[in-house]
């Protein structure tokens, strides 16, 4: 997807390394790819601690975070690092005539020692999935591409905007995001939805979602360099069916690469409501929250006609739940909650029960699998 390589299609969503202090040790754990934020331009303390809460009996949380984090510039030098530090971006400009210039400048044996180079990296990939397959693990992506183990994911930069700053100038916030980020990330997400900023879901409405995403793309292609990483749209599940419909107009007009769906939500069943912490202010994450961003995710899909990817995220336990999400519509799938309550060990787990699911319903790979819900009208 956009040119980016993805290990496996299991990715940690934003929220939980706010200030991109984890990442890497994430991406070894086995994560497909990482979200770090979401970063606002100055830093912030975000509500009123106690702020996060547990149900363990629903395998849920409830947060009103507010989007504590220590700002752009403290996140910056450590991306930075990490890029430095032998991590480069993944995607890579195709410009034709700098390649061609280039391979005339290399001798034969210079050329040679790469290709020599480019095949150990092949064949160290092939015995890794190899490993992987014989633990019932193997996950091809998409058609045509095989998993490369041993490949870092991307990184993720999820994008907010202070408190503070007025609904009338949010845009600006979100600007500054990708002129002071944009170089460090693999891709970035305009979060627009979550409900313990006021007002901040006001933007994915008609009146303000096309204008904001016109001026996120344009500063993403007025980025120094050749570098210009994805823009994403994150959206909530508390919205109306003529709220999709302005919100897949949106994105289809302005070009945006792709969208997650979704954050976390703001109703509450009467189960949760009778727990003890039901009534609590904030966005319930977590395994209640599986069909309605599903639903959601499946409208986005058909609106969109499969011509935008999608990332779903929003109360995924299990390979099971990951599969669902993918033929609902999502080319790949987000984590969160579940992750908080069942650890790392997880993943390969997850792992398998996808693959297995993939397998029994005949499906060569997820990306063969993708929208498969809706018949023939998959996004290739």
């Amino acid at each position: 997807r956009w040119g980016l390589r993805f290990p496996n299609p299991l990715g940690l969503a934003a929220g939980f390394d706010k200030d991109a202090r984890a990442f890497p040790a994430l991406l070894d754990m086995g994560f497909g790819f990482v979200e770090i934020g979401s970063v606002t331009p100055l830093a912030q303390p975000g509500n009123p601690k106690p702020r996060c809460f547990r149900l363990p009996e629903h395998r849920a949380v409830i947060n009103r975070y507010g989007f504590n984090n220590d700002g752009h510039e403290s996140a910056k030098g450590r991306l930075d690092t990490y890029r430095r530090d032998g991590h480069p971006l993944q995607r890579k400009p195709k410009v034709e005539a700098d390649q061609k210039e280039t391979k005339k400048k290399r001798s034969s044996k210079q050329l040679a020692a790469d290709e020599e180079a480019a095949a150990a990296t092949r064949q160290a990939a092939a015995a890794a999935e190899e490993a992987d397959a014989a633990r019932g693990m193997r996950i091809h992506l998409f058609s045509g591409e095989k998993n490369e183990i041993k490949v870092s994911g991307p990184l993720g930069v999820n994008l907010g905007k202070n408190k503070l700053t007025p609904e009338a100038s949010a845009a600006d916030d979100y600007v500054v995001g990708v002129t002071n980020l944009g170089h460090t990330a693999d891709y970035i997400v305009v979060n627009v939805s979550s409900p313990n900023t006021p007002g901040l879901r006001n933007l994915q409405s008609k009146q303000h979602l096309e204008g904001l995403m016109r001026r996120v793309i344009q500063a993403r292609d007025g980025l120094e360099g050749r570098h210009r990483p994805p823009v994403l749209l994150k959206i909530a599940p508390d919205i109306t069916q003529a709220d999709m419909v302005d919100i897949a107009a949106a994105a289809t007009a302005t070009k945006v690469d792709g969208i997650i769906v979704s954050n976390t939500t703001i109703a509450r069943s009467t189960e949760i409501a009778e727990h003890k912490h039901g009534s609590e202010l904030g966005g319930l994450s977590g395994a209640p929250l599986l069909d309605a961003s599903t639903q959601v995710l499946s409208e986005m899909y058909k609106l969109t006609k499969g011509s935008i990817p999608l990332i779903g995220c929003g109360g995924v336990s299990d390979g099971k739940d990951a599969y669902r999400k993918i033929r609902a519509g999502a080319s790949l799938v987000q984590v969160y909650t579940a992750f908080a309550y069942q650890g790392p060990a997880m993943l390969p787990k997850m792992k398998a029960e996808l693959a297995k699911c993939l397998a029994d319903d005949g499906f060569p790979n997820v990306d063969a699998a993708v929208g498969a819900d809706h018949g023939k009208q998959r996004w290739r």
